[in-house]
């Protein structure tokens, strides 16, 4: 085998796997995202801590420590 086949192969394994991550993950990610935007109402997101303030960044921070145990718990 020469080198320009085996970078023909790699070429072609790359957009394999590029099209498989794309079809299992991102598009069931933003089908769920785009339901859990449905069920949410807007105005929750409103009264979110906008950055720029502490007492914004330590509730964030608090939010997304709950949220990064509750997808450890999910998805072990």
């Amino acid at each position: 085998m020469d080198a320009y086949t085996l970078i023909l192969a790699g070429i072609n394994a790359l957009k394999e796997y590029i099209v498989l991550h794309v079809l299992t993950c991102l598009v069931p990610a933003l089908l769920i995202a785009g339901a859990l935007m449905s069920m949410i109402n807007k105005a929750v997101f409103n009264k979110l801590p906008r950055s720029g303030n502490i007492q914004g960044e330590i509730v964030s921070l608090g939010v997304n420590f709950i949220s990064l145990r509750m997808f450890i718990q999910l998805f072990p």
